[in-house]
């Protein structure tokens, strides 16, 4: 009976630490892709701004 407690113990800390990487890799992500938008609007100002 502990055993089976342990293990389902396990096995939530463990989804949670999967949903927490989920997080972190969607969070990563959105972060790169508004880096991608900001320097994609600093190229246009320059491209604006040499022709």
């Amino acid at each position: 009976m502990n055993n089976s407690n342990i293990s389902i113990g396990c096995c939530s800390i463990q989804k949670e630490n999967s949903f927490n990487e989920r997080n972190d890799k969607i969070i990563k992500k959105n972060e790169e892709l508004r880096n991608s938008r900001e320097d994609a609007k600093v190229l246009s100002e320059l491209t604006k701004f040499i022709v």
